[in-house]
């Protein structure tokens, strides 16, 4: 399970640096999601990386409760 963890995180890591993302809870301004906006750039894939950052954040926590 430890080196799950590790391997996550080393992931996660690599993909907020990708998107400019400092702290867990903070997004740059240009990364924001446009709520008005119907559909996004297909070239960009800002929003999908978004989402696998936030999954394994999620996966990670529910290895941490598990260990508990």
């Amino acid at each position: 399970m430890q080196s799950w963890l590790r391997t996550l995180a080393d992931i996660r890591l690599t993909i907020a640096a990708r998107l400019g993302i400092e702290t867990d809870d903070e997004w740059p301004a240009e990364q924001e999601p446009d709520e008005n906006a119907d559909m996004h750039d297909p070239d960009d894939d800002s929003l999908m990386m978004r989402d696998v950052y936030d999954w394994l954040g999620w996966v990670t926590e529910t290895l941490l409760s598990e260990l508990e």
